[in-house]
């Protein structure tokens, strides 16, 4: 369809995701074990997952088409990341890294999605260089959010799904 309206649209393509996908493999409670242990298996695993990932974006920088990817990870909980920052930038920033590394080569923009508390890292998606960001800004907090994010990174902000959405007047959705 793109190839035959000249690609007159933005197509925006899903590039997988790499935590979810590791605990749908070993298991959330599992997961989180080999994580705080530091275990080389999970790093094993990571870079396994890593590798679909990156030939996922390869197969779709490879169709001409694509302007963007966006990879899914839902990081945190209502108060806090699934896993502590430092955990984070060890194990998962670097891979997060090639991946948009691996999206710019590709010619495309870099998108990240995560539901829940994830201000402990918002530098450091910042720093890793996506280019839109899809935090759940109403568990963050919008004055927060901008305090970190303003000016630095598109941040794409959806409806608030903690209050509004499911506690709302049709007009308040609405509005």
């Amino acid at each position: 369809e793109v190839a035959r309206e000249g690609h007159r649209r933005f197509v925006f393509a899903d590039g997988g995701e790499l935590f979810q996908r590791m605990f749908f493999l070993r298991g959330f409670e599992n997961l989180l074990i080999d994580l705080l242990e530091d275990r080389p298996e999970v790093y094993a695993l990571r870079d396994l997952v890593l590798g679909h990932c990156l030939e996922r974006i390869e197969l779709l920088a490879e169709s001409g088409v694509v302007d963007g990817i966006i990879l899914r990870d839902d990081w945190g909980a209502q108060t806090s990341l699934m896993v502590s920052p430092a955990i984070w930038r060890r194990v998962f920033k670097p891979a997060y890294a090639r991946i948009v590394t691996a999206i710019h080569e590709a010619g495309a923009l870099a998108s990240f999605h995560s539901d829940g508390m994830i201000a402990g890292i918002l530098p450091d998606l910042v720093e890793l260089g996506w280019d839109e960001l899809n935090p759940q800004v109403q568990v963050i907090g919008i004055e927060r959010a901008a305090r970190e994010l303003g000016g630095r990174v598109c941040v794409r902000a959806d409806i608030d799904r903690q209050q509004t959405l499911p506690r709302g007047s049709p007009a308040d959705v609405a509005a």
